[in-house]
């Protein structure tokens, strides 16, 4: 059984912070690809501007061409309205009906991810796997995690030092004051951004 994982998030723009950590959940526990999955509209961030769709997923396919490892799910962005992981979630689990799916997500989501949309259910539904940063709070993590175990049957995995400490909102501050964005975007990304002025003007 082939298995997977599904990494969302907003991606504006994707970042060498995305690519960190969905190398090294894959690598970690043996996936056989990860997806990058942009939403439409996080509920959680309903009031936020964010970029054009075809900006974000070109930066994004500008990453994936020397990461055969990466792929492109872009079905959220071809939704209505906010994109809720729950619904994404059932329509995958049909889709990949031969594949065990991992979805990645930082300790904060994974704190209150029992307060998401049918967090219960999507508890039950999926694998996850955690990133964890140094100077986290080992006993809130241990609990909550030991708590879904118990409650919902979850499968829950941990992975270290995954994702380091590269903001969104420092990236776009950056770009759009026109200083380099070494370390935090890889190369072809920033060139895109530049050459585009992707963040020109922007206060986000």
């Amino acid at each position: 059984m082939k298995k997977i994982g599904i990494l969302g998030g907003s991606f504006d723009p994707v970042h060498n912070g995305h690519i960190e950590l969905a190398t090294k959940a894959l690598i970690s526990y043996g996936l056989d690809f990860v997806f990058l999955m942009p939403a439409k509209k996080n509920p959680f961030k309903a009031e936020k501007e964010i970029t054009e769709d075809n900006i974000r997923l070109d930066m994004i396919k500008l990453v994936l061409k020397d990461r055969p490892y990466l792929c492109l799910l872009d079905k959220e962005l071809k939704g209505e309205g906010l994109s809720y992981t729950y619904d994404t979630m059932i329509e995958l689990v049909s889709e990949f009906d031969q594949c065990k799916i991992y979805f990645i997500l930082g300790l904060d989501s994974f704190l209150s991810l029992e307060n998401w949309y049918k967090g219960p259910e999507l508890l039950k539904m999926v694998s996850f796997i955690v990133s964890i940063r140094p100077g986290y709070n080992k006993d809130k993590l241990e609990m909550t995690k030991d708590r879904y175990e118990k409650l919902y049957g979850a499968d829950i995995l941990i992975v270290e030092d995954a994702m380091p400490d590269v903001s969104s909102t420092k990236i776009r501050k950056l770009a759009a004051e026109g200083k380099p964005l070494d370390g935090l975007v890889p190369a072809e990304v920033e060139r895109y951004i530049k050459e585009n002025e992707v963040y020109k003007g922007s206060n986000r």
